[in-house]
């Protein structure tokens, strides 16, 4: 990869703070753009105009690229050259003019609260594994953690006692998220039957999930939640972030305070969390047009 994008996602790493995924993600568009401008003759970013980062955003829709992806491309190389602007390897950055490509509204999918008591009681908590799967789940649902947050997760970031998780959100930043009573007694199992080797303080300072004696991974908390969510709905989607999604719904359609429901979810803008107020509302016209006489 060219020097100054190298520099640049170093500058993600170590002074933003950014996790591994997120860089990852900044890596993969900065490096789709470089190829592409050089099939076209060009070795280095600094040297791209508005009119090659248009011809590229061209390039990714005419390879049916979906809008959402286009979008964060685009966001990506508008950080790329803010930061080359700021070190001074270019004058002006050639991305203000570039429009993103407007992304149709879709409302997020989400489990009913039926759906959710069903699939919280489908794990075997005599097994280990089905204790595991019972505690993820309760996590991911019952506090909204990110996947990315979940699998972060050490021992020493829950409080049993006072029945709170320490989560590492988006740019490292710290949130302190209620646990609910059943996710207390599920963790509490859990601890206890996944107890670690070693002496009580490596034990504490342990990754919460271990799968052969190593943090759980990305793929295995997604199979976790895809085997549990085609049990109990044909939802399309079955990604954690679904558990996500539906926690912030039933917390608003039960009469949640939005704000409160942005800290727990640790978004930064309180127009991220707004979407779920119409998911709201579209269950509320659900609800009116099936019980009202004159609806």
């Amino acid at each position: 990869m060219n020097r100054i994008a190298e520099a640049f996602l170093q500058y993600l790493a170590h002074e933003r703070r950014y996790s591994s995924h997120t860089i990852g993600s900044y890596a993969n568009d900065i490096r789709q753009f470089l190829v592409y401008i050089e099939s076209t003759g060009i070795d280095d970013p600094a040297l791209a105009t508005k009119n090659d980062i248009r011809s590229f955003v061209r390039h990714l829709s005419s390879n049916n690229y979906r809008a959402a992806s286009i979008s964060r491309k685009v966001s990506s190389l508008r950080s790329l050259y803010t930061y080359m602007v700021r070190h001074k390897f270019i004058s002006h950055n050639p991305t203000l003019s570039i429009a993103s490509p407007r992304k149709p509204k879709r409302l997020p999918a989400y489990l009913t609260e039926e759906a959710i008591v069903r699939m919280l009681n489908l794990p075997n908590e005599h097994t280990r594994d089905g204790c595991r799967d019972k505690a993820v789940l309760e996590l991911l649902y019952g506090s909204g953690l990110r996947l990315a947050e979940l699998i972060q997760l050490d021992r020493t970031d829950v409080d049993l006692t006072g029945g709170t998780v320490r989560v590492r959100g988006k740019g490292s930043k710290d949130r302190i998220v209620p646990l609910s009573g059943i996710s207390i007694d599920t963790l509490a199992r859990y601890v206890s039957s996944h107890a670690s080797s070693g002496d009580e303080q490596s034990r504490k300072e342990s990754p919460l999930f271990l799968v052969s004696n190593r943090r759980i991974s990305r793929e295995t908390v997604r199979a976790i939640v895809r085997k549990y969510i085609a049990k109990v709905s044909d939802i399309e989607k079955r990604s954690p972030h679904i558990l996500r999604h539906t926690f912030a719904t039933h917390l608003l359609n039960r009469g949640a305070d939005l704000l409160a429901v942005k800290e727990l979810l640790g978004h930064e803008s309180l127009s991220t969390t707004q979407v779920y107020t119409h998911v709201s509302t579209e269950q509320l016209k659900k609800i009116y047009h099936k019980a009202h006489p004159k609806a």
